[in-house]
């Protein structure tokens, strides 16, 4: 199987394509925490994306989106936005947003990953991390990769989910 991984352009076309895919990676990882995350019991939810908020990161230079495919068919992709530090206003910054690749093809994960990270490279930037399960495979990849584990994101459910 051949994949080819490039970098594309946020559109409201692709996020169609990518929607069934970003589903799917929240399902995953509905699975993976089970009962750990302030979702418990309530994570068979739809992925709503912001579309507008994606296009208005886009449009700025904001938003970095690498998609993996078998000929046309989207079958992974991975996606972060930059930002300037709040607290080092100079030091550019990358926050990993979605990381999903089709079981199929994540023998090739790491080569999305190598092509995300060149995109940040181009970009300048001086630091990138990904929310991640601790013991889910975005987590190992990116260990292996040379990241390293460092704050813990605490959550607590506040509000029903209307």
């Amino acid at each position: 199987m051949s994949v080819t991984i490039l970098t594309e352009q946020f559109t409201r076309e692709l996020m169609t394509e990518m929607l069934p895919l970003a589903q799917a990676c929240w399902d995953e990882s509905s699975a993976d925490k089970v009962k750990r995350c302030s979702f418990d019991g309530d994570r068979d939810i739809a992925v709503e994306p912001d579309v507008d908020t994606y296009l208005h990161l886009a449009l700025k230079g904001n938003l970095i989106l690498v998609a993996m495919r078998e000929g046309k068919e989207l079958v992974g992709f991975a996606t972060a936005m930059l930002y300037h530090s709040m607290h080092h206003r100079r030091v550019l910054c990358a926050c990993g947003d979605v990381f999903y690749v089709k079981p199929k093809y994540r023998g090739h994960a790491s080569k999305l990953l190598a092509k995300v990270e060149e995109e940040f490279k181009a970009a300048g930037v001086v630091g990138a991390g990904w929310p991640c399960t601790i013991d889910g495979p975005v987590y190992k990849l990116l260990e292996v990769s040379g990241y390293k584990a460092d704050d813990c994101i605490m959550e607590k459910r506040i509000c029903a989910l209307s």
